[in-house]
């Protein structure tokens, strides 16, 4: 059987994982990938990608700024330029459609790369590019991810799809304090992110 060199553009969804790129890769099939994943416009959630991307007319692109542990507000800043690829960041569908889709020419192939970034006050966001179920602990307790445009404390554990990000808390929150972070842009505009709760073993994110 003859041999093809032809090269694909590889889609990346909730179905697929990192594992799918790397071995397209490997075969040096790969021209081009997309990621691609329905989204409401207006919604909010979060995004780990094996490549660079940028805030553009369909998708903003936000990282934790600052947080204020006395008032338990989180304040986050659009990303501006490029982020780079393997960072874990919050994202916002914007335009038209209600269908996410990034593509890019190069990407990264590293299985083991550090997908945590440490942001502000204790806190940290750690991407995956696989499912994932992440349990709470006694060594990392606060727990928080996006779902439904709700900002949850995890309780127990969650399942999270590929190339999605979670976020971590390293300092001292007591129980009541717990339901009550806030979150702000540091443009003024409303996120629309209810404040924490909590959720107990929930089924996917």
């Amino acid at each position: 059987v003859p041999q093809t060199n032809t090269k694909i553009d590889l889609v990346l969804n909730d179905n697929s994982n990192l594992d799918a790129l790397i071995n397209a890769s490997n075969n040096e099939k790969v021209a081009s990938v997309t990621y691609s994943r329905e989204m409401t416009s207006g919604s909010w959630g979060t995004i780990c990608l094996p490549f660079d991307v940028e805030s553009n007319r369909e998708v903003v692109f936000y990282q934790l700024d600052q947080a204020d542990d006395e008032s338990d507000v989180m304040t986050f800043k659009a990303i501006d330029g490029v982020v780079e690829a393997n960072t874990p960041c919050v994202i916002q569908k914007i335009g038209d459609t209600n269908y996410l889709e990034l593509k890019a020419s190069t990407f990264d192939v590293s299985k083991d790369v550090d997908l945590t970034v440490a942001l502000a006050n204790d806190w940290s966001i750690i991407g995956t590019y696989f499912n994932t179920r992440v349990y709470v602990t006694e060594e990392t307790p606060n727990l928080y991810y996006i779902k439904s445009n709700k900002f949850l404390h995890a309780n127990g554990y969650f399942n999270l799809k590929p190339f999605r990000a979670y976020f971590k808390y390293d300092g001292v929150v007591s129980s009541a304090a717990v339901s009550r972070f806030s979150i702000e842009i540091a443009d003024e505009f409303s996120t629309g992110i209810n404040s924490a709760s909590v959720e107990a073993q929930v089924e996917g994110v």
